[in-house]
């Protein structure tokens, strides 16, 4: 059930976006309609999405049976999932950010590092330091 409520959300946020993308208000040039039916093309369209779309959903869902033992074996192996804990979880992402800091300060500090030595051997031409880091005065 949980399936088709969001294939039926996915499906009305389609014909919505159909009804009001702005390339629909220039089918009735591209057709050759007088431009009183836009409206009524576009309502069309949303309206046959909706059709289609829930006939598809409906037949892939219920009609067709390899779906719905799909669904009903995923379902079973969602129940076997060891879910980590929310202490478990902030952990892991505790040590994923200070592993980041800690390597874009040592990226930082060897990138200095080889600019300066570059610099003194005069392969690169860069300001002082005192001028990267900020400190340049007048």
């Amino acid at each position: 059930m949980l399936t088709m409520g969001g294939g039926g959300a996915v499906i009305l946020l389609g014909a919505y976006w159909l009804y009001e993308h702005p390339l629909n208000t220039l089918a009735h040039v591209v057709i050759g309609l007088p431009h009183g039916y836009g409206l009524m093309l576009r309502a069309f369209g949303a309206a046959l999405f909706i059709l289609v779309g829930g006939y598809l959903a409906f037949w892939l869902s219920y009609v067709r049976s390899g779906s719905g033992n799909f669904f009903i074996a995923t379902e079973g192996e969602m129940k076997k999932v060891s879910w980590s804990s929310r202490r478990e979880i902030l952990g892991s992402t505790q040590v994923v950010v200070f592993t980041l800091i800690f390597m874009g300060v040592l990226l930082f500090v060897v990138d200095i590092f080889f600019s300066l030595l570059f610099s003194w051997m005069r392969i690169l031409q860069i300001a002082p330091v005192r001028d990267l880091i900020g400190g340049g005065g007048t």
